[in-house]
């Protein structure tokens, strides 16, 4: 049988869940790219946006919501910069929890990754369309 004194000393605390990024509008003419970062846990992780792994930069807006479903809150946070090719938006989600700092994973948007998967898609539906004659 477990007395109370074991069971306080049990953490509530649930890490944060990987940074899931998602890229909202993007202008090519521009270069400036709106992106989406979202994160869950308990408690409700902030979400950093940095620029080359470096600098931190401050959001557009961010929100925290409790999710009765899970159990954990949902964090989000909007970001809009203008990218090039050899800037990388990192955002991490990052906790206090007993005095310390505790970051998740990071996700990660570069634009050059962007149009290397687009070539790649469009050199494999070329040589797709080859090889079918």
């Amino acid at each position: 049988m477990y007395r109370w004194s074991k069971l306080a000393n049990v953490s509530p605390d649930v890490p944060s869940t990987d940074a899931a990024l998602r890229v909202v509008s993007q202008n090519k003419d521009t270069g400036r790219v709106t992106l989406n970062c979202t994160s869950s846990g308990v408690p409700g992780p902030n979400l950093t946006w940095s620029i080359l792994g470096q600098q931190k930069i401050p959001h557009d807006f961010t929100g925290v919501s409790w999710n009765a479903t899970s159990k954990l809150w949902d964090a989000w946070s909007v970001l809009t910069y203008t990218s090039t090719a050899d800037t990388t938006a990192v955002c991490t989600p990052e906790v206090s929890t007993a005095g310390r700092l505790v970051k998740g994973k990071s996700a990660e948007y570069n634009s050059a990754e962007c149009s290397k998967g687009l070539v790649i898609l469009i050199v494999s539906a070329a040589l797709y369309l080859v090889f079918l004659r």
